[in-house]
């Protein structure tokens, strides 16, 4: 890419340029994954677990990284953790009885 921008400066002719990615990786499923490392095909766990081990490092900013790797050791050594919420009722707002909070036709009625 550096080649072109200098060729193009200097009036020099163009090479194609086309960019190959190093690897490829998805996880498929729970503790299945598919991954293309330097032309080597590797599927089910042994994939999984490399997304895992790259996953966190790939992340922007290093905030986050140690969260995600404590949620993907979570994930490891225990079932899936469900959480269920309760909610709370409050009370309502209460309403604005004043001149305008009814329509035109309430007011008539009730005058």
């Amino acid at each position: 890419m550096a080649d072109n921008v200098n060729a193009k400066i200097n009036g020099r002719s163009l090479k194609k340029f086309r960019y190959k990615p190093p690897y490829q990786m998805a996880v498929i499923g729970k503790r299945r994954g598919v991954a293309m490392v330097y032309g080597i095909r590797i599927q089910g766990v042994a994939a999984w677990m490399l997304w895992r081990t790259v996953f966190p490092y790939k992340m922007p900013g290093s905030g986050k990284r140690p969260r995600a790797i404590i949620d993907r050791t979570e994930d490891l050594l225990f079932e899936r953790n469900i959480a269920r919420f309760a909610f709370i009722k409050r009370k309502g707002i209460k309403e604005y009885k004043g001149e305008y909070s009814q329509s035109p036709i309430q007011r008539q009625i009730h005058a």
